[in-house]
């Protein structure tokens, strides 16, 4: 599960210090309730193995809302005296 969020941990921090908290804390709440949704289905049919599937959906899930919540968004405006 390593894989989906470190694809879009850059992402969630550049929405977090552009002001967009919102827009990771929707998509980790989202993420959550899919991951909670998909283990109470998938744990008592497969076990361990649906625990894993329901996680590495989740963090799919999360990683996916928050590259779309950034395209949306675009490119981050700076302040016109800010030093880059």
């Amino acid at each position: 599960t390593m894989v989906p969020y470190a694809a879009t941990a850059s992402t969630a921090l550049a929405l977090i210090s552009t002001g967009h908290e919102r827009a990771v804390l929707s998509a980790g709440a989202i993420a959550l309730i899919v991951t909670a949704a998909l283990g109470v289905w998938l744990i008592p049919r497969a076990g361990v193995d649906g625990a894993c599937v329901a996680v590495l959906a989740g963090e799919v899930m999360r990683s996916a809302l928050l590259l779309l919540q950034a395209g949306r968004i675009g490119t981050p405006q700076f302040a016109p005296d800010a030093v880059v």
